[in-house]
């Protein structure tokens, strides 16, 4: 859902702010903080104990290079310093710090590890926009008698700007039960990549998706099944209830999927082309024709289906590329 979406970067927003809030205000005491010379007064240590709260404590007296003195307890010393030992002071919005800025490495730990998994979501993005955006260009560009869709996270539309279908949340069909997976594929994920996957499973829902039509009309649903611990499923349903195609996923990155009947039978593959990065899918049947291909234009990814693909595997070829848009698939 888009406010489910929305209230997420809204939160990540309030982190950002709070995880900066100790950065910055080291940043500014150390580098515009006025200057003091302090001598240490008393250093004090308790280990505490399930009543009392731990107790580290350095207190000083000192004076500004403008003359003003001052005493009370400073930041940045190890409770082990001895007293009278005479310190330089830099004095911020915060108070008084002695040492260096790297010294404070411990406040800009969270603001470090948040900057590191916005990079790994840049990258991923960048990586994506620059292998598929040529293709993208090459597929809207050149005549054809093929069905293009320009694909965004909740809509489908015709590069003249007609609606071909949208994305809404609903309820299984009566009658619609959800079957046991039909493999028992472990979900793999690497270490490097796994907070970008974890941050999807906050803000992409599963269960069901209709899709509805530009009348409003509901005449697709898929049923997006997870498990813990294994790769997830895609089961296309009509609105009876009755399950036309289940996509496994086998991979997350690269993305990898099988096609399959309700029986088993495998009717189709996609991933990434041979030669391609990972801004490029590729749909083909169970005998290995292409049937369709979609590429990854920034913030939409353009889709070409061939004249001849099966409906079902039309239909599936747009769940795999709206699947493209959600972190976690």
């Amino acid at each position: 859902m888009v406010w489910r979406r929305n209230a997420f970067y809204a939160a990540m927003v309030v982190a950002a702010c709070a995880v900066a809030f100790w950065p910055v205000m080291m940043v500014l005491t150390y580098t515009s903080g006025e200057k003091a010379d302090a001598t240490v007064t008393e250093c004090v240590f308790s280990p505490g104990s399930k009543r009392t709260a731990k107790v580290e404590r350095c207190d000083a007296v000192w004076r500004t290079e403008s003359g003003k003195t001052g005493k009370g307890p400073i930041y940045g010393l190890d409770t082990d310093t001895p007293e009278g030992t005479r310190v330089t002071l830099r004095i911020g919005p915060m108070g008084p710090y002695a040492g260096s800025v790297v010294d404070q490495y411990q406040l800009f730990t969270p603001a470090i590890l948040l900057a590191a998994v916005g990079v790994l979501g840049a990258v991923r993005t960048g990586r994506r926009v620059a292998s598929g955006r040529a293709v993208a260009r090459t597929l809207l560009s050149r005549p054809s008698d093929t069905m293009q869709l320009v694909v965004t996270r909740q809509k489908a539309k015709r590069p003249d700007g007609g609606l071909y279908v949208s994305l809404a949340k609903a309820q299984a069909p009566a009658g619609y039960e959800r079957a046991q997976p039909r493999s028992l594929h472990l979900a793999q994920v690497k270490l490097l990549h796994m907070p970008v996957w974890f941050f999807g499973r906050a803000i992409d829902p599963a269960g069901v998706a209709a899709w509805k039509g530009p009348g409003g009309e509901t005449f697709l649903l898929v049923d997006h099944v997870v498990r813990r611990r294994l790769e997830p499923e895609y089961v296309l349903i009509d609105t009876s209830g009755t399950v036309h195609l289940v996509i496994q996923r086998l991979r997350w990155r690269p993305a990898s999927y099988t096609l399959l009947r309700p029986d088993g039978t495998e009717v189709g593959h996609a991933g990434p082309g041979k030669g391609r990065g990972p801004g490029v899918l590729e749909v083909r049947d169970a005998q290995g024709a292409q049937i369709a291909v979609a590429a990854c234009r920034w913030r939409s990814w353009i889709l070409e289906v061939q004249p001849s693909a099966p409906p079902l595997l039309r239909d599936a070829s747009l769940v795999l590329t709206f699947l493209q848009h959600r972190l976690s698939d």
